[in-house]
């Protein structure tokens, strides 16, 4: 995904924002990644709602990933975590 001018207010893009004051980043994600998948084919656009699920997946991944690494045996949860959750 790119990133339009409109994403950005003054010079910290949006989705930085939501991050830092949103409790919950992952679940916003999530809900992201749900709305773009469910309505890929209703717009005339998929391959556009697709790209934009798979940018807030790899977000999701990331933020997990991070957050496994700051978590002594983290890692050893993973599935646990990508199945529960």
């Amino acid at each position: 995904m790119n990133s339009p001018a409109h994403y950005t207010s003054g010079t910290k893009e949006t989705i930085d924002i939501i991050d830092e004051v949103v409790d919950d980043p992952a679940s916003y994600y999530k809900g992201n990644i749900i709305k773009y998948i469910s309505r890929h084919q209703l717009k005339g656009e998929p391959i556009s709602d697709l790209k934009k699920a798979d940018w807030y997946l790899k977000r999701l991944l990331e933020l997990t990933q991070k957050e496994l690494e700051e978590v002594p045996g983290g890692n050893n949860n993973f599935l646990k975590e990508v199945i529960c959750t």
